[in-house]
């Protein structure tokens, strides 16, 4: 779903080309204080490009600036130590060191590295979560609905930042419409509804270390975001055309596309 379809869904407008940083801002203004702030910022942050390094200034987007050079201090990055080596270089007057590379292939080099970096930490973030919750089998807590697919429910721990899925087997008794473009799964038979930003209340099914996944069983439906409690469920003849059917099957927790630790 693209972000101006998903900002619809609690009343905002979003321009669906070449949106600017104030239009990022107005719904982040709009929407701080609401109970589904986290999956909406979230999908707001996803539908970003990733930064890059790179010779060439076209300023930072997300700070609305129109110059913009990635420094910190004390150094953390390799980009860092080649601004230090010019900054140094220009108020002490002297020459940088030579390097056996350009600034587009540092660029390009730098910008692959930090990528394999933030993956090595999302996975030992992932395995610490999964770690942590291994002592809390069993145990209920609340938290929010902050993805919606066709096999289930990803719920985020309301104190705790820890995410898991409620397989749509444990969703409930009802026959479940997939509707992506409202992210929402819809029961056919009882008219139940769960989507982006409801607070749940689940209790930890299981913890798989070699998958770092972790599974709930929703306990209960605690309050529908905003946007849920305003829309009535699809007819069942318009909803067979533009969703898919899944009928709740025998609960499993072992096969699924995605693991405990979503956010990236």
């Amino acid at each position: 779903m693209r972000i101006h379809e998903y900002a619809k869904n609690f009343g905002l407008s979003f321009p669906e080309e070449n949106p600017t940083q104030a239009d990022y801002q107005r719904i982040i203004e709009a929407t701080k204080d609401r109970p589904d702030a986290i999956s909406i910022h979230s999908m707001l942050l996803r539908s970003m490009m990733q930064a890059n390094y790179a010779p060439d200034n076209i300023g930072h987007f997300g700070l609305a600036y129109d110059e913009y050079s990635h420094f910190t201090s004390p150094i953390r990055r390799y980009p860092d130590l080649m601004l230090h080596r010019a900054i140094k270089a220009k108020v002490t007057n002297t020459q940088q060191p030579v390097m056996d590379f350009s600034l587009e292939a540092a660029g390009t080099q730098t910008s692959d590295t930090e990528r394999r970096a933030e993956k090595a930490s999302r996975y030992v973030e992932s395995w610490l979560k999964c770690h942590y919750m291994k002592d809390h089998v069993g145990e209920e807590f609340e938290g929010v609905v902050t993805t919606v697919t066709s096999f289930g429910l990803f719920v985020t721990l309301t104190d705790l930042y820890i995410d898991g899925l409620v397989h749509i087997s444990n969703v409930g008794d009802d026959f479940f419409v997939y509707d992506e473009q409202q992210q929402q799964l819809i029961g056919k038979d009882k008219g139940t509804l769960f989507g982006l930003g409801d607070r749940v209340k689940v209790k930890v099914a299981g913890v798989n270390m070699d998958l770092l996944q972790i599974d709930f069983d929703l306990k209960a439906k605690l309050q529908s975001s905003e946007m849920n409690q305003t829309k009535s469920a699809p007819s069942k003849k318009s909803t067979e055309k533009k969703s898919t059917d899944r009928r709740s099957p025998a609960k499993k927790t072992g096969s699924r596309s995605k693991g405990a630790s979503k956010k990236s």
